[in-house]
């Protein structure tokens, strides 16, 4: 028998909503999407069924944001009290190429978490000078580009200068004056940076199972 993937609790994973239009989905069930593995050759186009449909292409600007929504109640987390993530971005789909610095070199995108905390607002923004830079490789078959909080400075870790984590631009209150949040609510904007030198085709991966080592979420710090 097919052994189900394991789930960790309380993640919301990205889930699309049918229409580039709608808002997407942060859902704590996971998506059911395959993508291909290692045994197919680069893709050249977005012919695969599995591969169209676990991803979304990202427009360029803030004002052509893919956002998604959640809604959420629980605790402030002792051990974890900021936002974890994990976003699979891709910076092209070229054929044959396991790097496209011709067209993917500097090719990023920009990130803003934005919550509501029961009246309190709190927002996360990964703006053009701290956005997520991606390697300009077709890494649909490895597991590249994942986006974390780990590149971020607001995980407590101590990190050298050389390292250079993100810094965010934060705005509205901490999360310690919501210790307990009853009805809360979480939005995921990202889109691909006009700040990039080149604008390459950038893709996110939604909708995925976990299993497929490709599954994008963001976890909020309540339990």
């Amino acid at each position: 028998l097919p052994i189900s993937p394991y789930v960790p609790p309380r993640r919301f994973y990205l889930r699309s909503s049918g229409s580039q239009r709608a808002p997407g989905v942060l859902s704590f069930d996971p998506g059911t999407v395959q993508q291909p593995d290692g045994d197919i050759p680069y893709p050249a186009d977005l012919s695969n069924p599995y591969l169209k449909n676990g991803m979304i292409k990202l427009q360029y600007g803030r004002d052509n944001a893919t956002v998604f929504k959640g809604q959420f109640s629980g605790t402030l987390s002792a051990a974890f009290p900021y936002t974890q993530f994990s976003l699979f971005v891709n910076p092209a789909l070229w054929p044959g190429w396991t790097r496209d610095a011709i067209h993917a070199v500097g090719a990023g995108v920009e990130v803003l978490i934005e919550y509501s905390l029961d009246g309190r607002t709190r927002s996360e923004f990964y703006d053009p000078n701290s956005k997520f830079n991606l390697q300009p490789q077709n890494t649909w078959l490895n597991n590249n580009n994942n986006l974390t909080e780990f590149a971020t400075t607001t995980v407590p870790l101590r990190r050298g200068a050389k390292l250079n984590p993100l810094k965010p631009k934060i705005d509205g209150d901490d999360f310690e004056r919501s210790p307990r949040v009853s009805n809360g609510t979480v939005t995921v904007s990202i889109w691909a940076s006009a700040a990039s030198p080149k604008r390459s085709d950038i893709y996110l991966a939604c909708d995925c199972s976990p299993s497929s080592q490709r599954a994008s979420w963001i976890k909020v710090p309540y339990q």
